[in-house]
Formats: C-alpha cells, sequence, structure tokens
C-alpha cells in the first residue's frame, strides 16, 4: 500500500535531508488514513499437501488473466504476477501467492477486496487440483523439494542468504505472513507509531502463531515463521534499536536503512548484482557502483529488501503475524487499526 508519488525516482541522492523527506512524504492527514493488507498463502496440491509446483502456479495465474481487470506480468517470458488498477498478486520465491490489496478507508472495504480475490483464486484452483492453506509455514515439504520461482530478484537473494543466517532459504521458500499498511499524519505521529508497533511485534507472534510444524515434524516453536526470520538476517531484520534513542526521528530510520547491505540495483530494467561484498547504501552513495550512482529510485528499491518487523516504505507495515485462514486474515488489520488510529 504505498501511497508515494514515484515520478521523481530518477533523481540522484544528493542529501541525507533528501532522503529523510522521501519517508516524511507518506504523511498524509488523519481523514485521508486508509488501511491496507497484503495476504500471503500456500499453495498446495489438494490431493498430497505438498507444496504445488511453479508450472502449476505459473497455469493459476493464467486462469486469473483477464478476469477482475488483472494483466500478466512477465519475466523473460514466465508468468511470476498480475497487476490490476489498485491491487496486485505476486508470487514469493517458493511459489506462495500474494494480494497486495487495494488502500482501503475502512476494513469492510478490505474485507470486500478480499473476497474478490478468494473467489478468483478458488475459482481458478479448482480445476488444477490446488488449494491454499493460511499458515505460517509450508508444514509437509521439506525445502529442496520446493521449487524456485524463475525471477533474477530471487537468484541474488538465494546466493546472499547462504552468507548470512542459516535458515534464509526457509524464509524465502517455505514461509508466509500476513502484513498490514497504516497511515501517519506526520513526523511525530510516524516515530511514536514505529516505537509502539515494535514493542508489540511480539505480542503479534504470539496472537497469531500459526506455524507449529516443519517438513512434517513440530518445530518446538507455535511461530516457526518467527525463528525463521529470527535466523534470516540480522543486518535487515527484527528490530530497530536506533528508534528507541532519545529524540528519535525520521533520520534514525535513513541512518538504520543507509547501512544495511544492498542487493542490487536496476539499470534499464536489468538487476545489477550487489552482493559479492559488503556494499551499503551509505557506501554506494558515495562511492557509486559499476560507475552508476545512487538516485531515490535506487533508495526506493533499497527500502523495498529491508524486513524489519516494522517497515518505513513510506507507509508503516506491521510484519509479524503468520498467514491465517480466510476468517481470520482482518483480525490483523483489525487490531492493528484499533491500537493505532
Amino acid at each position: 500500500m504505498t501511497t508515494q508519488n514515484k515520478t521523481h525516482l530518477q533523481q540522484p541522492v544528493t542529501s541525507f535531508a533528501q532522503l529523510r523527506d522521501f519517508l516524511a512524504a507518506g504523511a498524509r492527514p488523519r481523514e485521508q488514513w486508509g488501511v491496507g493488507a497484503e495476504m500471503e498463502k500456500l499453495v498446495i496440491d489438494a490431493e498430497t499437501g505438498e507444496a504445488a509446483s511453479y508450472q502449476r502456479i505459473e497455469a493459476l495465474l493464467e486462469g486469473l488473466v483477464g478476469s477482475r481487470d488483472w494483466k500478466p506480468i512477465r519475466e523473460q517470458g514466465r508468468l511470476i504476477g498480475l497487476q490490476g488498477q489498485d491491487s496486485s498478486v505476486t508470487l514469493e520465491p517458493g511459489g506462495q501467492l500474494e494480494l497486495s490489496g487495494a488502500l482501503c478507508p475502512d476494513l469492510y472495504c478490505c474485507r470486500k477486496d478480499f473476497c474478490r480475490y478468494l473467489d478468483d483464486i478458488l475459482h481458478a484452483a479448482r480445476p488444477l487440483g490446488l488449494l491454499f492453506l493460511g499458515l505460517g509455514v509450508q508444514p509437509f515439504t521439506s525445502l529442496q523439494n520446493i521449487d524456485w520461482l524463475p525471477k533474477s530478484r530471487y537468484a541474488i537473494m538465494r546466493a546472499y542468504m547462504e552468507q548470512t543466517g542459516d535458515m534464509g532459504q526457509n524464509m524465502m521458500k517455505q514461509s508466509a505472513g500476513l502484513q498490514v499498511n497504516l497511515d501517519f499524519a506526520d513526523e511525530a505521529d510516524c516515530i511514536d507509531k514505529l516505537q509502539v508497533t515494535q514493542l508489540l511485534a511480539p505480542l503479534f507472534y504470539a496472537l497469531f502463531a500459526n506455524s507449529p510444524l516443519l517438513e512434517g515434524q513440530p518445530s518446538g516453536f507455535l511461530s516457526t515463521r518467527g525463528e525463521i526470520w529470527a535466523r534470516t538476517d540480522p543486518d535487515r531484520s527484527g528490530l530497530i534499536p536506533g528508534l528507541f534513542a532519545e529524540g528519535a526521528d525520521l533520520g534514525c530510520y535513513v541512518d538504520y536503512a543507509l547501512d544495511v547491505p544492498m542487493y542490487f540495483i536496476v539499470r534499464q530494467g536489468q538487476l545489477i548484482d550487489m552482493t559479492r561484498e559488503r556494499f551499503t547504501f551509505r557506501r554506494y552513495w558515495a562511492e557509486g557502483f559499476a560507475g552508476f550512482r545512487a538516485t531515490l529510485g535506487d533508495w526506493d528499491q533499497h527500502l523495498s529488501t529491508l524486513f524489519p518487523e516494522v517497515r518505513l516504505r513510506p507507509q508503516i507495515e506491521l510484519r509479524s503475524a503468520d498467514s491465517l485462514p480466510p476468517g481470520l486474515t482482518l483480525s490483523v488489520a483489525a487490531l492493528a487499526k484499533g491500537l493505532l488510529y
């Protein structure tokens, strides 16, 4: 649910204030506040319960093309997502299906959007013998038996994950979550909400824990997804301590993001891998990379590759809840909205 105007993304980065202002531009007057939900589902074979192959998930997306104005998103000829007028369907690295819903003024709108989406995917999945699980982790299929989505972004991330924690690829291929996007009025309101939601993250894990199994066995955790994230990449996941500093402001989030190593930049539609050495955005801004200089578009892209429990991009995104069954899906948004609005 990013509402940032992105018409100036080609501008070069020239100052710290410019990066801070990019985040501050997400502020909206209270009467325009909305709520957005991003919902991930595991796609499985209806007979075996095992993770569906990419080929079958691609066929599912093909069946959705044209319904409710969905337009195909392809990379190197392969279908990897759908774009609607005000929402999108994308695939996570292991074929998890994600709906990024429309910006809604209330939860009734969110429910209507989600129910239409659920009707669409169930109708397309039935003849293919596919079902959807609202669980935080794929409960049965082993990591090695889940197909990788043929997307260049994920190929770069896959290799990089081997250099960080020991469960990065589990996060990519086996996990599924629910994210809630909320607005803020100004910088002070943003910092208040970032602090409160970080403190609430353990509570959200506990309330919405829904992943006790991993590869057919009890994992010892009610939220295996939470344990996976804790062992993925300490540079870009977890909490952001700097936001609790006395006098914290948006500059604290900028400092955090500047010091996270980058995955890639995009030029002329091609991804340029930056993971062969620890190349933070701060270093990229100072030195450049492969003859390229930092732009606001690079900053926006980099912000999308950070995975803290609460993310700013530039709306506030809560990321701690496991995926849930349809009847409980909007409970996360309801709780977050009730606490923060």
